[in-house]
């Protein structure tokens, strides 16, 4: 009997791990904040732009911050009336600090990056969930400290 009640103990901590852990691969790889891949866009997002075969929206009100850090925007983009990417923007020069906030906020949920994109961008993939994400971050000229014009993109496989 105690055998059994054991191996049942052991069962369900197995369990309970893998459903963390399956829940903790969600997250940015499956959508932004509450849209998954694949949503319709919500019926009051304000249609802003065209671009690439994508109609780009903008939802009034929504946070504007990310991974604690200011944004100036986000821009979702639907190709066929499903959410396929997202586009972060920063109003101002971030500086070293934050720059690393944002890197250490992706790094924490895709892990470290697979490859640069360039000199001044960092990227990430996830095979498993068909999305990625870019960090793309320029020395702004305009001060002699280093500070960075940032912009990030979350995109399903479904938007290439």
């Amino acid at each position: 009997m105690k055998l059994g009640l054991r191996f049942l103990v052991v069962v369900f901590i197995c369990a309970g791990l893998l459903a963390s852990a399956v829940a903790s691969d969600t997250g940015l790889k499956s959508g932004f904040n509450s849209f998954r891949w694949g949503d319709p866009p919500l019926f009051n997002m304000d249609r802003v732009d065209r671009r690439d075969g994508m109609v780009v929206y903008f939802l009034p009100g929504d946070a504007n911050r990310f991974a604690g850090v200011s944004t100036a925007n986000i821009r979702y983009l639907y190709r066929n009336d499903g959410l396929c990417r997202v586009e972060v923007g920063w109003r101002k020069s971030l500086g070293s600090r934050e720059y690393k906030t944002l890197v250490a906020s992706l790094t924490r949920d895709w892990g470290e990056p697979e490859d640069t994109a360039g000199p001044e961008a960092l990227r990430w993939r996830s095979e498993q969930a068909g999305t990625e994400a870019l960090l793309q971050a320029i020395d702004s000229t305009t001060t002699p400290w280093p500070d960075y014009d940032t912009t990030m993109v979350l995109q399903a496989s479904s938007c290439q």
